[in-house]
């Protein structure tokens, strides 16, 4: 009897968290999108807790870094080209890459489209 109680405790506990979970928001416009791109790329290479800076600092990457990124559905990394590098070397290169592609925005884009941006990272 207990092991019924605790379990519909736990039903309702999870269906209530379920109920009052907040989607992202979905962005549309290109302009938008982007906007919301880089300030979510610049949050957290520049704070102290961000993913990208804890990152970078474990890392040890230096230099300037640009590309070019395609976002797509659930605020998802597509693709990620490397247009230059300025004072970094290959593997650092390769290591921001792999990171911005694991990376999922805090936004939603919609079904079947596609938006591409370009980021710099000054380290």
């Amino acid at each position: 009897m207990k092991n019924y109680q605790v379990g519909i405790i736990l039903l309702l506990v999870l269906m209530n968290s379920a109920l009052f979970a907040q989607k992202p928001p979905l962005l549309k416009e290109t302009e938008e999108v982007m906007a919301a791109a880089i300030h979510e790329l610049d949050i957290s290479v520049k704070s102290a807790d961000g993913k990208f800076n804890r990152y970078i600092a474990e890392k040890g990457i230096t230099g300037t870094f640009t590309y070019n990124i395609t976002l797509r559905g659930k605020g998802l990394v597509a693709t990620v080209f490397a247009l230059s590098d300025d004072g970094g070397n290959i593997k650092y290169q390769n290591q921001l890459k792999d990171l911005i592609l694991s990376h999922r925005f805090n936004f939603r884009l919609p079904k079947g489209k596609l938006y591409k941006f370009q980021y710099t990272f000054n380290l």
